[in-house]
């Protein structure tokens, strides 16, 4: 399962309606992500972790964006993910661990 909410709308994503296929899942996952809160920073729980290793294959396949990252301890800590075409922020996607961390 993968699920997003900015406040406003929020989408959730479950597997069996994918015919268990994680990246059909996951691209659509992205692709309602980027296309509902561009500007915006997203917080993910345990980005740094797991999460960000099983969701970043998805992310990198979607055409036409550039990536940003920043390591910390060769843990992804955050994405700025970018339009080729624009090259204007379209997400800034950051670990709350570490963002939590930042914050102390």
């Amino acid at each position: 399962m993968a699920a997003w909410n900015n406040g406003k709308t929020q989408r959730i994503y479950v597997i069996t309606s994918y015919g268990m296929n994680t990246q059909d899942m996951l691209s659509d996952f992205w692709f309602d992500l980027l296309n509902q809160n561009k500007g915006r920073s997203i917080d993910f729980h345990n980005w740094a972790g797991y999460d960000s290793i099983l969701s970043l294959k998805s992310l990198v396949n979607l055409r036409d964006l550039t990536f940003e990252p920043v390591l910390n301890n060769n843990e992804v800590i955050s994405v700025r993910v970018k339009l080729i075409i624009r090259l204007n922020a379209l997400l800034l996607i950051l670990s709350s661990y570490y963002l939590r961390a930042w914050l102390v």
